[in-house]
This record gives structure tokens, C-alpha cells and sequence, in this order.
């Protein structure tokens, strides 16, 4: 056993405050407060065996474990507040945090240039980073006077960011094993962020005029590659009694982004004031997830003819979730006259573009048993369906399914009765597995969903042999697969709320002015990215050739990028599609699902 392990942890509190107060005939007090925090953590973690020939230890076992565990919990506070009181008088204050938290790194296993003989070999490296930031700014300023200012100013940042490689792999090495080969790399992120800005400003006296702004910005990124693979087989080829190589990653991100701005004026002659708050959210996930065979053109062999199984497993869960809220009040009242205005906007960009990736390449497998390669971008689970329910069960009734939903749309109501003297059994347990302990809550997929005998626009798609998809009435897609054994429900996520309000008041003995202007934007993006790295080869009669496999099957989201290349008339730069298949290295481009899946394109 060869074993590496980091365990790194930063708990950074960072609280900055600034009082000024005045008081006299006239004048100013002026306050400031600033934090600002940074904390990294980027650690290389590896077990590997390079050049090293192990031979005549079976039925013995070698095992290469990295572990990296990385984790920052940071608070960045500060606040101002300025207090002035005399004829005349101004108040200002401004509160400022900034954070900025990174987590990166490499965690590998491996085995490069070997020569070994064993039982059993198992390669495994898991990284796991975790962010947790509460962010926040909040300035206030009161001025009492005969005429008096007051302006707050807060602002926060946060920048939160995840990065880095995770790899369990054999190199260009010769192995031989009685037992197991097995090869996981693991990767989970979570980054959760709170950032809060405030701002308040009051004045009182003749004259008064309130100025407060509150601004709150959020950055959220998580890359990851996460691999598993072989590269080459040396000069022996690999040999196991089965070969399993799994590449993981879960990534999630929660963030609320808030922004708050309060200005009051009362003044005996005249009074204003203005607030504005501004809330942004900007959140990415983009993860390379893969488990590959590539160049081993000795052969990669399995002997056992009861478990002998090759299976090259790629899975990608993403999910996020994000809120971004501002809101403003301003008020004025004077005796002549008062204004108020009050400015909120709130936005929130989330996009999910992942890649999860199994392949062979340029190689010899030779499997005593199944040769499975499975790849799956997912999102949050929501259950696991009983253990009664088998991956045969469920391939046989979305194919009877997609059968009966294309026979609905061409009149053919014959296929109803063949499909229930098919798979009546099959729905059975389908109506018990989604039902009970298992309902799920008002909008997401229901039993009837998944019957096309009463749901004529359900759809399945069979993305392996141990993942479905799942396209119900509304055209919502849950994917379904398998995970030890048993069959999870889930589905890629992004839940954004973007909420903004603003009021303003005015109020004056001749005349009052009130005015307020609120606006909030969301944009979501959930692609996929395409096999090996295809790009577009041809286009002839609206169909797209790639240069490679595209791994997309009928239904799927993918965005069209151009790149360097030459654009292709009809589609726009950055705009999500859904494919039709064609063929294995041919698809056509619809813009809605629906269309996708009815072949218009």
C-alpha cells in the first residue's frame, strides 16, 4: 500500500469598522472601512511507481491511494458609520469587502513505465474542496443640521474558485494480475457564498439632501479535469481478472448575492433623496470528466469468464443554485418641495457546460465477459429506485416506449396493445417505484410521465447500457442511471432566483416628486461538451459531420461554438441547440427539444 494524503483547512476572519462623529457649528465627520482577504490553497498530492518492476507476488495486492482535502471557510466584514450634528453639516461613509478564496491543485495515481505481476491493483485518487464565504459591506450616514449631506457607500466582492486535476491511471506499463484492476478518480466541489452590501443615509434640517449606493457581486467558478484511464499498455499488454476505470465528479454551487440601499431627506424648505442597490451573480461550471483506454495496441485482456468484465465509467454531476436580490428605498419630505429616487437591479448569470467523456482509442480490448462504456452528465439526485427494478426492466420499456410515443404520432394505435402485453409487468413496478417513499414534489417528473400510453409526448432515450433520459409532458429531462446497483433518478440543475425592487418617495408642501426603477435578469446555460474534441467537418443538406464520434443522441442540449473556423450559415455563435441523430459522426441542429425529438429541424 502506497499512500498520500493532504489535508489542508483556512478559517480567516477578517472584520475591519471605522465610527466618525461631529458635532458644532458646522462640519464633516467622514468614515471609511475596508477589508479585504485572500486565502489560497493549492497542493500537489501523488502516488505513483515509475520504472519499477514487481513480478512473482501473486496473489498479493498493490494499492496506490492519493487523498486531497482542501477547505476554506472565510468571513470578510467591515462597516462604517458617520454621525454629524451642527448648523451645517455632512456625513459620509463608505464600507468596502473584498474576498477572495482559491482552492487548486493535482491529485494523481499512478504507475508509469512498470513491469508488475499481482493479485490485485488498484489505483485511486480522491480530492474533495469546499468553499464556504460570507461577504459583507454596510455603510450608514446621518447628518442633523439647519442644511445637511449625508452619502453611504458599500460595496462586496466575492471571488470564489475551484480548480485543478484528479487522475488514477497506468502509463505505458506492462501488468499482470490475478485479481481486480480497478482505477477512480474521485473529485467533489461545493462552493457556498453569502454577500451582503448595505448602505444607509438620513438627513434632517432645512434643506437635506441623502445619497446612498449598495453594490454586491458574486463570482463563482469550478473547473475540474477528472480522469481515469490507461495509455498504453508496454510491452506485455494488461491483463486482469476484470478491468474497471472510473472517473466521478460532483460539483455544486449556492450562492446568495444581496444588495440593500435606504435614503431618507427631510428638510424644512426642501429635501432629497436618491438610492440605489445593485446585486450580480455570475456562477460556471465547466468539468472534464473522462475514462479512456488509449493506445494499447498490445491488448487489454480479462480472464475471468464469470466477472471478467471491462467497464470504462465517466460521470458528471453539476448543479447550481443561485439567488441575487437588490432592493432601495428612498424618501424626501420638505416643506417646499422633496424628491425621491430609488434605482435596484439584480442579475444572475449561471452556466453549465460539462464534458464527461468514455472512450477507446487506438487499442485492443479482449474481455472475458462485457465490455461497457458509459458516460453521463447528470445533475442533483433526487432518489434511488428499488433494488427491483433492473437495468434489462428499464432498456426494455423505453425502447417499447419510444416505439409507442412514434406510433402515437403517426396514428398507429395498434402498438398499445403490443406494448402492454410487453412490458405490463415492467410498468407495474414502475408505477410502485415512483410512488410512496419515492413521490416527488409538484412540477417534477411524475408516474404518469413515464408511460406513453396516456403521455403520447414522453420520450426515453437509451444513452448505455446502464443510462436512460427521460423527457416527460412539459419537456423537463431527468436521467436515470445506474450507481452500485442501484437505479438513481436525477437531473441537471440550475434553480435561479433574481429578485429587484425599488420605491421611491417624495413629499413636499408645493410639490413631491417620486420615482423608482427596478430590473432583474437571468440567464441559464446547461451544455455538453462533444467526444475527443470533434469540431465540424462538413455540412451538406442541414446535416453537420464531425471529424469524430459526437456522443450526443437525439434530444440532447449542445452549444455551437465557432471558434477559428468557418461559420456555419443559419446557427449563432454561443446559441444552445438540441441534436437529432443522424448517425454516429452526423447530427442535425433543432432550437427547441421538442423539435428535436419530433425530427424537425
Amino acid at each position: 500500500l502506497l499512500k498520500s494524503k493532504a489535508d489542508a483547512e483556512i478559517a480567516a476572519y477578517t472584520i475591519g469598522g471605522s465610527v466618525a462623529a461631529q458635532a458644532g457649528g458646522s462640519g464633516a465627520a467622514l468614515a471609511v472601512a475596508v477589508t479585504i482577504a485572500s486565502n489560497t490553497i493549492t497542493p500537489d498530492v501523488a502516488s505513483w511507481m515509475i520504472g519499477s518492476s514487481i513480478v512473482g507476488i501473486a496473489p498479493g495486492s498493490i494499492t496506490l491511494e492519493a487523498t486531497q482535502s482542501s477547505d476554506i471557510e472565510a468571513y470578510c466584514i467591515s462597516a462604517a458609520v458617520s454621525i454629524s450634528a451642527g448648523s451645517a453639516g455632512a456625513a459620509l461613509s463608505g464600507g468596502g469587502a473584498k474576498a477572495t478564496n482559491t482552492i487548486g491543485g493535482r491529485t494523481d495515481a499512478s504507475v508509469q513505465s512498470s513491469l508488475l505481476s499481482t493479485g490485485t491493483l488498484a489505483l485511486s485518487a480522491t480530492n474533495t474542496a469546499s468553499i464556504d464565504a460570507t461577504v459583507a459591506a454596510v455603510a450608514a450616514s446621518v447628518a442633523v443640521g439647519s442644511s445637511g449631506v449625508a452619502a453611504a457607500i458599500g460595496a462586496s466582492l466575492a471571488t470564489n474558485t475551484v480548480t485543478g486535476t484528479t487522475q488514477a491511471y497506468l502509463s505505458n506499463s506492462t501488468v499482470t494480475a490475478t485479481g481486480a484492476l480497478t482505477a477512480a478518480a474521485t473529485a467533489t466541489q461545493a462552493i457556498g457564498a453569502f454577500v451582503l452590501a448595505g448602505s444607509a443615509a438620513v438627513t434632517a434640517g432645512s434643506v437635506g439632501v441623502s445619497l446612498a449606493g449598495a453594490g454586491a457581486s458574486s463570482i463563482n467558478t469550478v473547473g475540474m479535469n477528472v480522469k481515469a484511464f490507461i495509455d498504453g499498455d508496454g510491452i506485455g499488454g494488461v491483463r486482469a481478472a476484470s478491468i474497471g476505470l472510473t472517473a466521478l465528479d460532483t460539483s455544486s454551487i449556492d450562492v446568495s448575492t444581496a444588495a440593500s440601499s435606504l435614503a431618507a431627506a427631510v428638510g424644512g424648505s426642501g429635501a432629497i433623496a436618491v438610492a440605489v442597490g445593485v446585486g450580480l451573480a455570475r456562477n460556471t461550471i465547466s468539468n472534464d470528466v473522462q475514462a479512456y483506454v488509449i493506445n494499447a495496441d498490445t491488448g487489454v485482456t480479462t480472464t475471468n469468464s464469470t466477472s471478467g468484465d471491462i467497464t470504462l465509467s465517466a460521470t458528471e454531476k453539476a448543479s447550481i443554485r443561485s439567488q441575487a436580490t437588490a432592493a432601495s428605498v428612498a424618501a424626501s419630505f420638505g416643506g417646499s418641495g422633496g424628491v425621491g429616487v430609488a434605482g435596484a437591479g439584480a442579475d444572475a448569470t449561471n452556466v453549465v457546460l460539462t464534458k464527461a467523456n468514455a472512450h477507446v482509442t487506438a487499442s485492443k480490448l479482449n474481455s472475458a465477459r462485457n465490455v461497457t462504456i458509459s458516460s453521463l452528465t447528470t445533475g442533483v439526485t433526487l432518489f434511488t429506485l428499488p433494488g427491483t427494478l433492473t437495468a434489462a426492466e428499464l432498456t426494455a420499456h423505453a425502447r417499447m416506449d419510444k416505439k409507442q410515443a412514434l406510433a402515437a404520432s403517426n396514428d398507429l394505435p395498434t402498438v398499445s396493445a403490443e406494448r402492454a402485453a410487453a412490458i405490463a409487468a415492467i410498468d407495474t413496478k414502475l408505477r410502485a417505484a415512483f410512488t410512496g417513499a419515492n413521490a416527488l414534489a409538484t412540477g417534477d417528473i411524475q408516474v404518469v410521465a413515464l408511460d406513453a400510453t396516456t403521455q403520447d409526448d414522453v420520450a426515453w432515450n437509451i444513452t448505455s447500457s446502464t443510462a436512460w433520459q427521460v423527457i416527460d409532458a412539459a419537456h423537463k429531462v431527468y436521467n436515470l442511471s445506474t450507481v452500485n446497483g442501484l437505479i438513481e433518478v436525477s437531473k441537471p440543475v440550475i434553480s435561479a432566483q433574481v429578485i429587484s425592487a425599488a420605491i421611491g418617495v417624495g413629499g413636499g408642501g408645493a410639490a413631491g416628486v417620486g420615482a423608482s426603477v427596478g430590473a432583474s435578469l437571468v440567464r441559464n446555460l446547461i451544455g455538453l461538451g462533444l467526444d475527443n474534441g470533434a469540431t465540424i467537418s462538413g455540412v451538406s443538406s442541414n446535416a453537420l459531420t464531425f471529424t469524430a464520434a459526437h456522443g450526443r443522441q437525439t434530444g440532447d442540449a449542445v452549444v455551437y461554438q465557432n471558434g477559428t473556423g468557418t461559420q456555419v450559415d443559419g446557427l449563432v455563435a454561443n446559441t444552445t441547440y438540441y441534436c437529432i441523430r443522424v448517425d454516429a459522426s452526423t447530427m442535425r441542429l433543432a432550437r427547441s427539444q421538442a423539435d428535436a425529438l419530433a425530427g424537425t429541424a
